[in-house]
């Protein structure tokens, strides 16, 4: 879900599929991906001291219409709820704020039936039209969304008009107060609505109170609702408005509806305290003040130790590489593939795993990571270091194209600055020092690295995408589609055969839009060689025993309206 600006966020995987099941089903008090595991009667009240979700700095939004990364995305995760969510525990779709919905034979209209009954905090009621007016808002390109790119996925008829600025809400949107519907008529097939649905940009918004808190019904203008107390129909509620760079706090919401499992949230009051870093933060849980606390690399192997049954650590769907700007003439494009290929084998993954992360990450033997339904191993061609070949393929590429690797201007090891990503460039710097390319390691202020690579400014880059919604084509379409490029498509990667096989992947089902994707996958990473997957992902988040019923989704969110504190 997201670019990865810092670290991954806590959030683990608990898709009870095969290559996880155990950890999914375990009760025994060992570090697992669900958290405690703890049977009994839930106890109503109490404040959680959060130190994990902000131990890095304060969020850039948490207005669900421009929270475009991982720990921007949690405090809107738990003020507003969508048409569906993905079940916390098996990470199947489920019904949310729709109670029902369905499709056409090729996928191109969705009808979702939104429930009766169900309200804002303030009382004012959920409308179909609460949807429209929230997805019109974001796709306008006043707003200057980075999250736009979800609700655009969808290819809602008249999105392409919205966007450009030349209509104010979408043609193919028909929101129905009367008869309680939501009906979506798409430009493309696309199989998966119901699961993208989830997706905290695709809530819905008061719109009276939005235009009363901000003063104007113009979009623009809209943007400063977060600075104040936002309105929302989850467990939560905004207790005070964001203090920045010191807290987030929230309050249960009293008139929740219950949610897809039937109940308010247990805790009184839920504090996100914003630490300046991972060290202090995790400080503040060693001593005592802190519920929650996300474990710094180099005492993760410690921590385990120490809080065993208390630390959250299975994976989760994300992926951690460095990729090619394919519009650079000294690595992209056809003429260059041997050398990326070279570069690939060169690179020591394991010793990232070792000396940055202490073991706790795993290595990647892919993109699309172990969870995502669909995933296959050994799908990629450059999971090992080959020294030997690596040169080999670099004389291959010199002999092509007339170059010498040693004359070339050296490649700029691109990184935005923190959570270990300069040992990460040392090693790879380091690695191409032994393939024989020369390089330099090039430091970019984190608020705006991915703004600047986003605008092909980068070469060889670092980045991370944590998934969105739990499908193969939310791995591949944001990174690499043409349609990404300004966007998550960094790597201004343009390929027609990718975009063909993503297309005909979205109007299939099942195995059929599996193996479609898979082939994707291949024209990117081996074909291609579009970008490097180093490690997938894995939670480090520590809890106090006071807590209890520690529950994580699979797209990386703490559900903490089923926390409760003892």
């Amino acid at each position: 879900m997201r670019r990865m600006r810092g670290r991954a966020s806590l959030a683990v995987l608990i898709v009870c599929v095969a290559l996880v099941a155990a950890a999914c089903s375990s009760s025994k008090k060992t570090s697992t991906a669900g958290g405690s595991g703890s049977a009994g009667t839930p106890v109503v009240g109490g404040t959680l001291n959060d130190y994990q979700q902000y131990a890095q700095g304060e969020p850039d939004h948490i207005d669900p219409d421009l929270a475009a990364d991982v720990n921007s995305s949690a405090t809107g995760q738990l003020l507003f709820d969508g048409l569906t969510e993905n079940d916390y525990k098996t990470g199947k779709v489920v019904p949310q704020v729709s109670d029902r919905w369905t499709h056409n034979d090729n996928f191109t209209q969705w009808v979702f039936h939104i429930r009766s009954g169900v309200t804002f905090s303030n009382g004012d009621a959920v409308l179909p039209s609460s949807f429209a007016y929230a997805w019109n808002r974001i796709l306008n390109p006043a707003l200057a969304s980075e999250v736009a790119y979800i609700p655009a996925t969808l290819g809602i008829k008249g999105t392409a008009d919205v966007q450009a600025g030349k209509a104010a809400t979408l043609s193919g949107l028909t929101a129905d107060d009367g008869a309680m519907t939501l009906t979506l008529n798409l430009d493309k097939p696309i199989s998966f609505v119901d699961g993208l649905a989830a997706h905290l940009s695709m809530s819905p918004l008061d719109q009276k109170d939005v235009e009363a808190k901000t003063g104007t019904t113009d979009v623009t203008k809209t943007a400063k609702y977060e600075q104040g107390i936002m309105i929302g129909n989850g467990p939560f509620i905004m207790a005070e408005a964001w203090k920045h760079n010191v807290s987030i706090t929230l309050a249960r919401n009293p008139t929740y509806w219950g949610g897809y499992e039937g109940h308010k949230a247990y805790l009184d009051k839920l504090v996100f305290t914003i630490s300046k870093d991972l060290d202090s933060a995790y400080g503040a849980f060693q001593g005592g003040q802190a519920d929650t606390a996300y474990i710094p690399a180099a005492k993760y192997q410690e921590a385990l130790t120490t809080y065993a049954g208390h630390v959250a650590n299975g994976p989760i769907l994300g992926i951690y590489d460095w990729g090619f700007n394919m519009k650079d003439p000294e690595v992209g494009g056809p003429a260059n593939l041997k050398l990326r290929q070279a570069i690939a084998l060169s690179i020591d993954r394991d010793a990232m795993i070792t000396r940055t992360y202490n073991n706790s990450r795993l290595k990647a033997l892919g993109w699309t990571p172990p969870g995502v339904p669909g995933y296959q191993t050994g799908l990629y061609q450059f999971a090992e270091r080959d020294l030997t070949k690596a040169k080999q393929l670099l004389s291959e590429w010199e002999q092509a194209t007339g170059k010498k690797a040693a004359s070339l201007k050296p490649i700029q090891v691109n990184f935005n600055i923190g959570s270990g990503h300069d040992i990460n460039a040392g090693i790879i710097k380091g690695n191409l020092d032994e393939l024989g390319v020369p390089s330099v390691v090039v430091p970019h202020e984190s608020k705006t690295y991915f703004k600047d690579m986003r605008k092909g400014l980068g070469q060889f880059m670092r980045s991370g995408w944590i998934a969105d919604y739990t499908s193969y084509d939310n791995q591949l379409y944001p990174s690499f589609d043409t349609a990404g490029i300004g966007g998550d498509n960094i790597y201004q990667y343009s390929s027609a055969e990718f975009d063909a096989l993503i297309d005909k992947a979205r109007a299939q089902t099942g195995a059929d839009a599996e193996a479609t994707y898979r082939q994707a996958e291949d024209v990117a990473l081996n074909k291609d060689v579009v970008a490097i997957p180093l490690n997938w992902y894995k939670g480090a988040v520590v809890y106090a025993t006071r807590v209890q019923n520690v529950v994580q989704s699979p797209l990386q969110f703490v559900k903490y309206d089923s926390i409760w504190v003892k």
